[in-house]
C-alpha cells in the first residue's frame, strides 16, 4: 500500500514538473519570438526622446509624455502599431507637441495595443483637466477606435494612421471628429477592410490619401515586411501627417 502511494506520488511530481517545464518553454519561446520581431526606435526616434526648449519629454511607467512648454490645444493619446516599440513614434509626437498639444504615447504589454486597449483611461484619470483625442497606427488605430467607441462621451476626436475601425470600433453614431490617413504606397493595411471600415466612421470623417507615403514611416523603426516603397522620405511623411493632424485639431478647438 505504501509502495503504491509512493509510486503515485512520484508520478504526480513528474507530471507537475513536466507541466512547469512546458510552461517555461512556451513562455521562453514566446518571449524570444516577441523580442526578435520587435521593431525598435532608430536614430531620429532616439533623438526625439530628449527634451527640447519647446517640449519636455517624460518617460513614465505606463506612457511617454511629450509636454509643450506652452500648451494650447487638445491632448493626444497614441496607440502603437503591433510589435513597434512605443519610442519609435517620438518624432511624430515631438511635432504635435511643438504645435502645442500634449502627447501621451502609451506603453503596451509585449508592444501589442490589443493587450492594453483600455490603457488610455489611465492618462485621462491622471489629467482630468485636459480634453483628449485618441488614435494610433495600424493595429493601434483599430484598438484606439474600440476605446473611442466605448468612451465617446469622454473624447472629442479620433485619428487613424494606416488603420481602420472594425465593428467593435463603431463610432459612426457619435459626435466625434475623425480623420483617417493612409499612405498611397501602404501595402500593409488591408484595403478591403479600410473600405468596410468606412461604415463604422461618421459621415463627415476626413479621409487623406497621403501622397507617396507608406505604412512604416509614421514612426522611425525602419522597413516593415510587406510594405510598399515610399516615394517620399520619412521626414516628409511625418511633416505631412503632423500638419494634417494639427489642422484637424485646430478645427476641433475652434468648435469647442
Amino acid at each position: 500500500m505504501n509502495s503504491n502511494k509512493t509510486k503515485q506520488h512520484r508520478k504526480l511530481k513528474i507530471t507537475i514538473w513536466s507541466i512547469i517545464i512546458l510552461v517555461v518553454l512556451v513562455i521562453g519561446g514566446l518571449w524570444t519570438y516577441l523580442s526578435m520581431n520587435t521593431l525598435e526606435p532608430l536614430e531620429r526616434a532616439q533623438a526625439a526622446m530628449q527634451s527640447t526648449e519647446q517640449v519636455e519629454v517624460v518617460d513614465q511607467k505606463q506612457w511617454i509624455e511629450f509636454k509643450p512648454k506652452q500648451p494650447q490645444g487638445v491632448s493626444v493619446i497614441f496607440y502603437q502599431g503591433a510589435f513597434v516599440e512605443e519610442a519609435s513614434y517620438a518624432p511624430l509626437a515631438q511635432l504635435l507637441a511643438e504645435g502645442g498639444h500634449p502627447v501621451y504615447v502609451m506603453k503596451m504589454p509585449a508592444n501589442l495595443s490589443v493587450a492594453g486597449g483600455n490603457s488610455a483611461s489611465k492618462v485621462m484619470e491622471a489629467y482630468p483637466e485636459e480634453t483628449f483625442v485618441i488614435g494610433g497606427h495600424s493595429l493601434g488605430g483599430a484598438m484606439a477606435a474600440r476605446f473611442a467607441a466605448s468612451h465617446a462621451d469622454e473624447l472629442v476626436g479620433m485619428f487613424l494612421l494606416g488603420a481602420y475601425a472594425d465593428e467593435k470600433g463603431d463610432v459612426s453614431d457619435t459626435s466625434l471628429s475623425v480623420i483617417s490617413i493612409i499612405g498611397e504606397k501602404d501595402d500593409v493595411v488591408n484595403r478591403e477592410n479600410v473600405e468596410v471600415g468606412r461604415d463604422y466612421l461618421p459621415q463627415d470623417t476626413i479621409y487623406y490619401n497621403l501622397p507617396g507615403g507608406n505604412h512604416a514611416q509614421y514612426g522611425d523603426y525602419g522597413l516593415q515586411k510587406g510594405d510598399g516603397t515610399a516615394d517620399i522620405t520619412m521626414e516628409e511623411q511625418l511633416t505631412l501627417t503632423a500638419d494634417s493632424l494639427l489642422s484637424w485639431m485646430d478645427q476641433i478647438q475652434s468648435t469647442k
